[in-house]
């Protein structure tokens, strides 16, 4: 809708989240809150057209039931789970590595700033660069999985 309402910070993640897997995937979306919540990258349509223009397939219901997965699904998965937690847990050290030398040079050159004053300009392009890097929707996606289960 046009209204502003108080949100959870959980959604707020979830819809970053929505938002820059539409713009990486090129992902046609529709929303069909008709007026609900504003999810940039989406294609705003009635719940109703939807339905008429995108169920083409007979919904043979009941559905079928689903049978539990084998032990070695389960654990091909769980090891494919694993290995994507490891693999953003380095991503995420890694990318606190940067961060921290970023900042310990930031607080550097701002120390240094009664010193000499044509440091201003290093530390204000220093500072941009950094919060670019903090901005970088690729860099913090990992940081966004794993964090966003905890708010």
């Amino acid at each position: 809708g046009k209204k502003e309402i108080k949100t959870h910070e959980v959604w707020i993640f979830f819809k970053q989240i929505l938002e820059a897997m539409i713009i990486k995937y090129h992902i046609t979306t529709y929303n069909c809150t008709e007026g609900g919540a504003r999810i940039e990258g989406t294609i705003e349509k009635p719940f109703l057209w939807a339905c008429e223009n995108l169920l083409h397939k007979n919904l043979n219901k009941p559905f079928e039931k689903l049978e539990p997965l084998s032990l070695n699904k389960q654990n091909e998965f769980l090891l494919k789970a694993y290995y994507k937690v490891c693999k953003s847990i380095k991503h995420c050290r890694d990318f606190n590595k940067i961060l921290s030398n970023d900042f310990e040079n930031i607080q550097s050159i701002y120390l240094s700033l009664n010193e000499k004053e044509e440091y201003l300009n290093l530390a204000i392009e220093k500072i941009d660069k950094f919060k670019n890097k903090l901005e970088d929707i690729k860099q913090m996606q990992d940081l966004y999985e794993i964090l966003s289960p905890l708010l």
